[in-house]
C-alpha cells in the first residue's frame, strides 16, 4: 500500500512538475522576445529624434543662411537678423555661466570685470577715488542729482582725467530763483588741485561712508541764467544718504535686455575684443540730500530732495564712441525709485536697454525689454519736450510718460565730442507722479559753440 502510494505521488507530480518547468521556460523565452522588442523600439525611436534633430538644425542654418539682416534703422540701429535667436541664447549661457564662475574666488582670479564678474572684491574699494589706468582717457567719475515735488532739482558730478582735467558739472535749480548754473558751463572742462580727489570748480564731493553717505559742498560763483546770466554767490552742504541698495551693472543686470542687445550685432574678433577694452564699472544707488544752501540776495533755505548718485571707472571713456543715449533717472511719489535708459554705442551695441526699478520694500528687479524705437523719437538731435515709452522689470509692465521742465546743455570730452542735455523732468510711471532728471547725449562734431569765445582742442 506504501509503495503504492508513493508510486502514485511520483506519477501525478510529474506532470505537474514538467508543465510549471516547461511554463517558465516559456516566460522566460517570451520575456526575453518583449525585450528585444522594447530595445529595438527604444533604438529605432533614438534614432528617429536624432533624425528629427539634424533635420531642424539643418533646417533652421538653411533658413538663416536664406535670410538677410535688416537694414539698419536711422543707419545705426540693429534690428533681429540672421542668427538672432541662436546668438541670443548663446550670450545667455555665457553670462549665466560668467555669474556662477564669479561667485567662486578661485575661479574669478583671471576674469576680465563685466558681464557677470564685479571689479572689485568689497564695498570700500569700489567706492574710494581709483588709481586711473594707463591710457590718455582714463575715467573715474561720480555723478549726483536730486529733486522734489517743489520743482528743486540738483545736479552734481565731477570726471576724474589724467592730467588733472576733471570734468564738472553744476545745476541748482529753485522755484524762486530759477536756474543757476556754474559759470564754466556750458564747457565743462576744468583743473583740480589734488589729484585723488573728486574736487574742482568750488565743487567737492567726499564719500564719507561707503554705499551710505556722502558729503556735497560748495562755494564760489554760480550764473543765475534767469536773472540776465549775472553771478551771485551760492554756497551749500548736503549730506546724502542711501535709501536703496546699490545696483552694480557688472553683476545685477539679468540676462535678457543684455542678450538683445549683443545678439543684434553682427560678431567677430573685434566686436568681443571692444567688449572688453571699452567695459566701465558703473553702479548706482539711490538716497536722500538734506542740508542748506545759500543764494547772495535771498534766505538761507533748508532743503530736501531725493534723487541717485553713481561711480563710473574703467580703462578709459570716449565720448566720440556715442551715438546717442537716453538716461531717465526718477523716483515716484510712492517710494519707488528706478533707472529706464537706452544707450546708442555702435562700436559695441547699437541698441542696449538698461535699468531697474527699485521698489518701496528694498527688493529690486532688473529691466528685461523696452519698446521704444529711438529713431523715431529725437534722431534729429533735439530732446523732446515731451515722449513716452514702455518697458518690463521682474515680469511687469510699465508706461513712463516724461515731461521735460527745462534741458540746459552742456559739453563735455576731450575736444567736447557730446553735447548732453540735463533735462529737469516731471514723469508719470503706470499713473503714478514722479520727478528726476532725463538726460540725454548726442554725438558732437563742431566742438564748442563760437557763441562761448572758445576754441576747440582735441
Amino acid at each position: 500500500t506504501n509503495l503504492s502510494n508513493f508510486l502514485s505521488t511520483l506519477i501525478c507530480r510529474a506532470p505537474r512538475d514538467c508543465t510549471k518547468s516547461y511554463s517558465a521556460a516559456s516566460d522566460h523565452v517570451y520575456l526575453n522576445n518583449n525585450n528585444n522588442n522594447n530595445s529595438n523600439s527604444v533604438t529605432a525611436m533614438l534614432h528617429l529624434l536624432i533624425a528629427a534633430g539634424v533635420l531642424m538644425v539643418a533646417g533652421y542654418a538653411v533658413s538663416q543662411l536664406l535670410t538677410e539682416n535688416p537694414p539698419r534703422l536711422a543707419g545705426v540701429y540693429s534690428q533681429p537678423g540672421r542668427w538672432y535667436h541662436l546668438k541670443f541664447w548663446a550670450f545667455v549661457m555665457i553670462l549665466s555661466l560668467r555669474k556662477w564662475k564669479s561667485k567662486n574666488t578661485a575661479a574669478r582670479e583671471g576674469m576680465a570685470p563685466g558681464i557677470g564678474v564685479k571689479s572689485k572684491s568689497s564695498s570700500a574699494e569700489m567706492e574710494q577715488v581709483q588709481q586711473l589706468q594707463d591710457h590718455p582717457k582714463a575715467i573715474d567719475a561720480v555723478y549726483f542729482n536730486g529733486s522734489n515735488r517743489d520743482g528743486v532739482y540738483l545736479v552734481a558730478a565731477t570726471a576724474r582725467r589724467p592730467n588733472k582735467v576733471t570734468q564738472t558739472i553744476l545745476y541748482l535749480r529753485l522755484p524762486d530763483v530759477g536756474l543757476l548754473e556754474h559759470p564754466s558751463m556750458p564747457d565743462t572742462s576744468m583743473q583740480r588741485v589734488e589729484d585723488r580727489e573728486f574736487a574742482a570748480g568750488g565743487l567737492q564731493l567726499q564719500m564719507v561712508q561707503p554705499m551710505k553717505v556722502w558729503k556735497l559742498s560748495f562755494s564760489g560763483k554760480m550764473r543765475a541764467v534767469d536773472q540776465a546770466n549775472k553771478l551771485v554767490q551760492v554756497d551749500f552742504t548736503l549730506m546724502w544718504s542711501a535709501c536703496t541698495p546699490c545696483y552694480d551693472f557688472d553683476t545685477d543686470m539679468e540676462p535678457w535686455a543684455v542678450a538683445d542687445a549683443m545678439a543684434r550685432e553682427p560678431w567677430s574678433q573685434e566686436f568681443f575684443n571692444n567688449l572688453q577694452d571699452m567695459h566701465q564699472t558703473h553702479y548706482e544707488q539711490f538716497g536722500t540730500y538734506e542740508g542748506t544752501v545759500s543764494v547772495e540776495g535771498y534766505q538761507d533755505r533748508e532743503i530736501l530732495i531725493k534723487g541717485l548718485r553713481d561711480h563710473s571707472y574703467g580703462k578709459y571713456r570716449d565720448w566720440r564712441l556715442f551715438h546717442r543715449y537716453g538716461f531717465h533717472i526718477l523716483h515716484l511719489e510712492d517710494g519707488t525709485c528706478l533707472n529706464a535708459s537706452i544707450v546708442s554705442m555702435p562700436a559695441t551695441t547699437s541698441r542696449l536697454a538698461l535699468g531697474y526699478v527699485m521698489h518701496p520694500d528694498g527688493s529690486k528687479s532688473s529691466l528685461s525689454s523696452m519698446q521704444w524705437d529711438m529713431s523715431t523719437c529725437g534722431e534729429d538731435g533735439v530732446q523732446p519736450n515731451n515722449f513716452a515709452f514702455d518697458f518690463t522689470a521682474g515680469g511687469k509692465k510699465y508706461h513712463l510718460e516724461c515731461r521735460v521742465i527745462r534741458a540746459p546743455i552742456f559739453y563735455i570730452g576731450f575736444g567736447w565730442t557730446a553735447r548732453i542735455y540735463e533735462g529737469l523732468a516731471e514723469f508719470t510711471v503706470n499713473g503714478v507722479p514722479g520727478w528726476g532728471i532725463a538726460e540725454w547725449d548726442y554725438r558732437n562734431h563742431g566742438g564748442l559753440p563760437e557763441e562761448f569765445g572758445l576754441e576747440t582742442s582735441e
